[in-house]
């Protein structure tokens, strides 16, 4: 169980914009040795080698745990430069409860990485702590703080090294992150449902979209459709198109015997609306 909330843990590295808004996506499981990015603070690593990693639903940290021991590393960034950061390390963090979360006070370069030894004064725990960091030309701030058992401190410390030696920088992006959404590739092979809420039970709205170009549709109501196509309702099958790339587009359905549908498509906040109604999506299995 971990001693400290995730949330408080992240005041005392940096306190400020979060890896929420970018690339990583929320309850996504990152493995060792695969792509974290985050555009807007135009940072670029790697899950370390034995590690997995997760950006909790709600939260404002990117959380990294061992395959094996006792720790966790806490990940998140902010808009300052590296002199500031130094001023929160050695300020620290008050947690409550005769609890606090502050650098030794040597704080050191480990190469371009600032670092420092963490103190925990805890009357629950006995782990120790270990913080490093990584800023940008452009006054972007990245790291990380190891929160370990003493057993496997000097190992899993090893992560969080790698983690900061593999990242790197570039000119921060506003750009939306959808701004070259591929729809096609997105949908290919997953199944899209809707449910709606009615007197007596629910409806479902599913639609399976193949990477082969084919289409199988159930529909029970026409809320889907914009001007309530009640000869579209049942079973019905053809082939599907999607027209031009970004956060909307348009699914195109072709039926063999009925005229085409466009249908607008809307991603936000990684969800995805067809004319404005939410739909869920899941690996459609029924195309292999």
């Amino acid at each position: 169980m971990r001693t400290y909330p995730i949330a408080l843990i992240a005041l005392f590295i940096f306190i400020g914009e979060t890896f929420a808004q970018e690339r990583l996506r929320p309850a996504q499981r990152y493995d060792e040795g695969e792509l974290i990015f985050a555009p807007t603070f135009g940072m670029k690593s790697k899950v370390p080698k034995g590690w997995v990693g997760v950006l909790p639903r709600d939260t404002e940290v990117f959380l990294m745990m061992p395959k094996a021991g006792d720790g966790e590393i806490y990940v998140t960034a902010d808009s300052i430069n590296a002199e500031i950061l130094k001023e929160r390390w050695l300020q620290g963090l008050d947690l409550g409860n005769g609890n606090t979360l502050m650098s030794d006070g040597n704080i050191f370069m480990r190469g371009d990485v600032i670092a420092s030894k963490v103190v925990l004064r805890s009357k629950t725990t006995d782990k120790k702590a270990y913080i490093e960091a990584k800023c940008s030309e452009y006054d972007r701030c990245v790291g990380g703080l190891l929160v370990a058992s003493p057993q496997n401190y000097d190992e899993l410390k090893k992560g969080l090294e790698e983690f900061l030696d593999n990242m790197t920088f570039e000119a921060p992006s506003t750009a939306s992150i959808y701004a070259s959404f591929d729809w096609k590739k997105y949908l290919s092979n997953k199944r899209m449902m809707n449910y709606t809420f009615a007197q007596g039970g629910k409806a479902v709205n599913e639609i399976w979209i193949c990477e082969n170009g084919t289409f199988n549709m159930k529909l029970k109501r026409t809320g889907m459709l914009k001007h309530n196509a009640k000869d579209y309702k049942g079973k019905s099958k053809g082939t599907w198109e999607t027209s031009s790339v970004g956060p909307t587009g348009k699914l195109i359905l072709h039926f063999a015997k009925l005229p085409d549908l466009e249908i607008d498509l809307l991603i936000e906040n990684d969800q995805v609306f067809i004319n404005e109604q939410r739909y869920f999506l899941m690996y459609g299995a029924t195309c292999k």
